[in-house]
């Protein structure tokens, strides 16, 4: 059974409606989930997700930027969560400098 680790939804820029939502829960091992954790984390400007960290059953922990998927390393949820708001950061900065759109 499914334990929950936490749900947090942060409003970056309410004009914008940019926002990180963040969910993740502990599960028991299985060779879907090796690290006893499932998790999801969003980065959403508008109706678009522009980055989301996620560990889909049978895919591994992975990343999705731009249309394209890409293994990452897992080491703990709080590294995870170090990488994912580094990476956030830099997309915010880069839309607020008109280089990604």
């Amino acid at each position: 059974m499914a334990k929950f680790l936490f749900w947090e939804k942060i409003v970056l820029d309410s004009e914008a409606d940019f926002f990180v939502e963040m969910r993740a829960f502990e599960v028991p091992k299985s060779a879907g989930f090796p690290d006893c954790v499932k998790y999801s984390l969003v980065l959403v400007c508008g109706e678009g997700c522009i980055l989301r960290y996620d560990n889909e059953q049978g895919k591994g922990h992975h990343r999705h930027c731009n249309g394209k998927e890409s293994k990452i390393e897992f080491g703990s949820i709080e590294d995870l969560l170090k990488y994912f708001f580094a990476e956030a950061d830099e997309i915010r900065r880069k839309l607020k400098k008109g280089v990604l759109k």
